[in-house]
């Protein structure tokens, strides 16, 4: 009990966050990040840990701490899974998760960026974005935009507003509509629940 309360708190206080309805990708990937941290680190030296305090619990209660040994079962990583999506959209779109990012970037490391995301952008002989304009639109953002301007969204709208930055519009719009959570669907049924239950879809 003791181990599937640590395992399931951490779990369920990051699933709260992921089912925030304006959580943004960056804040996704750091909070998973950090929860698998903490699990593999549980895994190390957690579970060792609880173990013990489980056995001097049940002595306590007159039991005898024996635990039998289950044959292991394979099961897909899915919070592993979801977090290396994660990772490859981090690595195509990172410098855009906020300003200071690639406001502190060099032009050739800036350029670079660009270049992958025209790549990531294009299909056959045509691309989302020019990248030399896309460039050179960063370049220039880096300079006006304010420290107050520096999430995605006031980013977003900031360059709306301008009508200056078609490239840059496009890449952020597209950065925007990532998936992030899926749970949309859970609360749905979590809200079914509540007037329809089993009692009422049978009564007479």
């Amino acid at each position: 009990m003791n181990i599937w309360y640590d395992i399931l708190f951490a779990v369920n206080s990051v699933s709260k966050i992921m089912q925030s309805k304006d959580i943004h990708i960056d804040v996704a990937i750091d909070h998973l990040r950090s929860l698998i941290t903490y699990l593999k680190n549980y895994r190390e030296n957690g579970f060792a840990s609880a173990l013990k305090s489980t056995k001097e619990m049940v002595i306590k209660m007159d039991i005898e701490p024996k635990f039998n040994e289950k044959c292991k079962i394979h099961r897909e990583n899915i919070i592993g899974s979801r977090f290396e999506q994660f990772l490859e959209y981090e690595n195509i779109f990172d410098f855009l998760f906020d300003s200071n990012k690639f406001k502190t970037l060099g032009e050739d490391e800036l350029k670079k960026y660009c270049i992958n995301l025209e790549k990531i952008l294009s299909f056959e002989d045509h691309s989302d974005i020019d990248v030399l304009d896309l460039f050179s639109e960063l370049k220039l953002l880096t300079e006006i935009l304010t420290n107050e301007i520096n999430t995605l969204l006031k980013i977003l709208n900031y360059i709306k507003r301008s009508c200056s930055f078609p490239n840059t519009y496009i890449a952020y719009k597209i950065l925007l509509t990532l998936l992030v959570t899926v749970a949309t669907a859970e609360r749905s049924f979590s809200k079914l629940k509540l007037i329809k239950s089993y009692l009422r879809s049978t009564m007479l």
